[in-house]
């Protein structure tokens, strides 16, 4: 009895709630561990303990990273791991064709035996096509940006890249991207072979040519805000040009804010050519004394120095000075074509040879270069413009890769305004390398003999004019070039020349008889004979040099209408892959080519070495893959355990605090009903 006097003098309601709440509290804890136990968490809400929780919910944030990284690496592994049996495939494919070169190009095979062999070559083509268009987790592994099409399809004789430019990465935080598709210009999937623009079209200003197209004064561009405006010694004035879109609208706002100034102080500043533009520059006229015009930036802008109107050192627009600093405008789809300095002359035609067919492209209707872009893409499949604002040209790509009768070749229409020489674009011009020819072999020449007469590479006969007696001989002209002549087709044709005047001279010929150049009409070089003679010259190798085949002479053609000998173009474009090896081979097997064979040989022994190296490359992505697949699971591990130590339950605690409650509570229901029993009587008693 005695452990109940503090409270046996208490209502019973009272002691009946003290009993009850004490009750209520171990059977909440009871819950609180019983829970515990059946999650296995000591924390059960973030209100238990809130440092803890804030913890744990930064470690969970950390795994849910963590596991996303390495879904991704193993997302690129798996790509990676694709490309990789995919370039297999294709080694296997090359070094197979490769074979098959070397023992046909052999004096113990016939023409009957390598017609054969062609279908072999078709049969290793269809497996190459099968190989570009593996497809891994995430779609064509040789895709590109566009991995959800295969990216190389047939297109007749030919095949095309259609796949995106670029390569898909997927993020994996500290080791950067990797990639899960290889990038368009690959050992497989070539892109395209380029026409490169020659001409800057030198682009003019007007009135809708856009801010962003401005190199600006200093080159970095034109960033618009607020200018001053000084007039003669007066007070300046701010102009705000933000929003400005075109070189038309910096005028007008300029203008509208001077017409104000003369309005508000009856002074006349502008004469009648006002504001506006010349060539690439804004121009102010100002023509009175006393008003002259300087523009100023304001701290923390450049806009009046990028517009070219504020000039370095300090100088105002008066009646001499009126035009700004060049803003050189690139070139855009939306030039006008009346806007390119460069052009002397309306567009007219151009011929295109491609995919074995030769036709004009009118581009007399053409307004802007957008315009040219389009037709000319518009012309055959394959073909695609690209506009450089950085040269102020444009580049044609073709995308084919086919045989080299197939390839690209860009030319004047006879009679016309060369529009393809105008554009830059002709593909072979005096700027073309001559490192280019033969898709990239260039040609080779004889040099460093102590003998003169063992550098020449060729001769060229030429008959004597028609009008000479019979019996008169012709003239043999030989042709010794030099690597400094090789650069390109400009220094070759003058290097010619040259020997080609020397030689005449010699034979008391006028140098008029023959000339080197450039054929009209199609493309190729040209020996261009005088009008008084008409037999055909002839060109012929010397001291075994292979220039005169390379160049294209030993595969010429004469033209009566031109009165020239025109070479096989050696010049054409096209694409630069495997594709194009295996096109090479089959048809040189087909027309029982053996040079044709060895040199498809050799450019599939490049190719077979390229691939070892892309696959090197692909090796390398896919073991920093790896590594970081191990890093990340090793962070997760310490991760887990630290969230474990942090959150998770000591089961053998709590099982003791289980143990201890439950003997709480029915010490607390035994004391509750211990003293429910009392009555008045146990206090007389």
């Amino acid at each position: 009895m005695g452990g109940f006097a503090p409270i046996n003098r208490v209502p019973n309601l009272l002691f009946n709630q003290s009993l009850l709440s004490g009750i209520n509290r171990t059977n909440a804890e009871l819950f609180r561990v019983s829970q515990q136990l059946a999650t296995g968490q000591d924390l059960l809400r973030p209100s238990d303990d809130s440092a803890r929780a804030s913890l744990v919910s930064e470690i969970d944030s950390r795994i849910e990273r963590g596991n996303q990284r390495l879904r991704n690496l193993d997302l690129a592994s798996s790509s990676l791991a694709t490309a990789d049996a995919a370039l297999s495939e294709v080694a296997d494919l090359l070094r197979s064709a490769h074979s098959l070169a070397l023992e046909q190009a052999g004096v113990t095979s016939n023409a009957s035996e390598r017609q054969q062999q062609a279908t072999v070559v078709q049969s290793l083509l269809d497996g190459l096509l099968r190989a570009a268009n593996r497809e891994s987790v995430v779609g064509s592994v040789f895709g590109g940006t566009t991995p959800g099409q295969p990216p190389v399809v047939q297109f007749g004789d030919n095949y095309q890249f259609v796949g995106g430019t670029g390569s898909l990465t997927t993020d994996t935080s500290n080791v950067g991207g990797l990639p899960v598709t290889i990038a368009a210009s690959n050992v497989v999937a070539g892109t395209s072979g380029r026409v490169q623009g020659s001409v800057d079209l030198q682009p003019q200003l007007t009135a809708d040519t856009r801010i962003v197209d401005l190199r600006g004064a200093t080159g970095g561009g034109v960033t618009l805000g607020r200018l001053q405006i000084q007039v003669g010694t007066g007070v300046p004035f701010d102009v705000d040009l933000t929003g400005s879109d075109t070189v038309g609208d910096v005028i007008d706002k300029l203008t509208f804010e001077i017409r104000q100034y003369e309005i508000a102080n009856s002074v006349t500043v502008l004469g009648p050519g006002g504001i506006s533009f010349s060539g690439t520059n804004l121009t102010v006229d100002a023509p009175n004394a006393g008003a002259e015009v300087r523009f100023l930036d304001i701290q923390g802008s450049s806009t009046a120095r990028d517009l070219g109107l504020r000039f370095v050192p300090a100088a105002d627009f008066d009646a001499v000075t009126q035009n700004g600093d060049a803003v050189n405008p690139r070139l855009t789809a939306a030039t006008p074509i009346s806007a390119l300095a460069a052009l002397t002359t309306p567009l007219d035609s151009i011929r295109l040879g491609l995919n074995a067919q030769s036709f004009d492209i009118d581009l007399s209707t053409a307004t802007t270069i957008g315009d040219v872009a389009v037709a000319i893409e518009g012309a055959a499949e394959g073909l695609r413009v690209e506009i450089d604002s950085d040269t102020n040209g444009i580049n044609v790509f073709n995308e084919l890769s086919g045989t080299a009768q197939r390839a690209l070749t860009i030319t004047d229409v006879p009679s016309t305004n060369n529009s393809a020489t105008a554009l830059g674009i002709r593909s072979l011009n005096t700027a073309t390398q001559i490192s280019d020819f033969n898709f990239g072999d260039g040609v080779t020449v004889l040099s460093g003999n102590p003998d003169p007469t063992f550098n020449v590479d060729f001769e060229i006969v030429l008959p004597p004019v028609d009008t000479a007696p019979p019996g008169t001989p012709s003239t043999t002209i030989p042709i010794d070039l030099s690597p400094a002549d090789m650069a390109t087709v400009g220094t070759l044709l003058a290097a010619v020349n040259t020997q080609i005047d020397a030689a005449l001279t010699t034979a008391g010929r006028p140098t008029t008889d023959l000339t080197a150049g450039l054929a009209t009409g199609t493309s190729g070089l040209a020996l261009i004979q005088d009008a008084t003679i008409t037999t055909p010259s002839s060109v012929d190798r010397r001291n075994n040099s292979t220039a005169a085949d390379q160049l294209g002479f030993l595969n010429s053609t004469f033209d009566s209408t031109s009165n020239s000998l025109i070479a096989e173009d050696r010049s054409a474009v096209r694409v630069d892959s495997v594709f194009t090896h295996l096109l090479d081979l089959k048809e040189a097997l087909e027309t029982n080519d053996t040079l044709g064979i060895e040199v498809a040989a050799r450019r599939l022994e490049v190719a077979i070495d390229d691939v070892t190296e892309q696959r090197a490359v692909i090796g390398g992505f896919d073991r920093r893959a790896q590594n970081e697949i191990r890093r990340a699971e090793d962070n997760a591990v310490v991760d887990a355990e630290v969230r474990s130590q942090i959150a998770d339950l000591d089961f053998a605690e709590a099982a003791a605090r289980f143990s201890q409650l439950q003997t709480q509570l029915e010490a607390g229901l035994r004391v509750t009903s211990l003293g429910s029993s009392l009555s008045l009587l146990d206090f007389l008693g």
